[in-house]
């Protein structure tokens, strides 16, 4: 029997054992167990815990970084972001049909910023008595580009007034 350095640790072992007993890497020269031949399996460099953990926070402290630097660069106008406006176009009475009153709201949404984005425009009717009531839609936008939404209520009644509003949401 004789004594071997570990490859992972380089402490000192026994060619005779199947592992390092201090961080369990393969012995090279050990014996497969039961072959008797003495052949030896390929063996593949084992992975300790502690380095296991050095690249867990590695990947931990990319991850917080990216997250605290991309608003910044978004700020600086390095990374590409949409940025919109939302205004109120017009309300009218344009989607009523014979026997069926309804109120359609316009919405105009635009891409003021230099990358392409999504955004989420509400458009709601509040009556001067009663709930108010609101309807969405999703648009995608590209850099520059303007867009006048429509959204119709046929929840509105003949003979209320209303009052509407249109916002967004990215």
């Amino acid at each position: 029997m004789a004594l071997v350095k570990c490859t992972e640790c380089g402490r000192e072992v026994s060619d005779q054992a199947a592992a390092c007993p201090n961080c369990g890497a393969p012995v090279r020269s050990a014996a497969v167990p039961g072959t008797g031949s003495g052949v030896q399996e390929p063996r593949f460099p084992s992975v300790s815990g502690r380095r296991i953990l050095r690249l867990l926070g590695v990947a931990i402290l990319l991850i917080l970084a990216v997250l605290l630097v991309l608003p910044l660069l978004r700020r600086a106008g390095v990374v590409p972001t949409a940025r919109f406006a939302v205004d109120n176009v017009g309300g009218n009475e344009s989607c009523s049909v014979l026997g069926d009153y309804c109120l359609r709201v316009q919405c105009a949404v635009a891409n003021t910023g230099n990358g392409q984005g999504s955004i989420q425009v509400t458009a709601e009717i509040v009556p001067d008595e009663g709930p108010a009531v609101s309807h969405r839609s999703t648009r995608v936008l590209n850099p520059g580009q303007r867009e006048v939404i429509s959204m119709d209520f046929p929840e509105a009644e003949m003979g209320k007034h209303y009052s509407y509003s249109c916002s967004g949401q990215p």
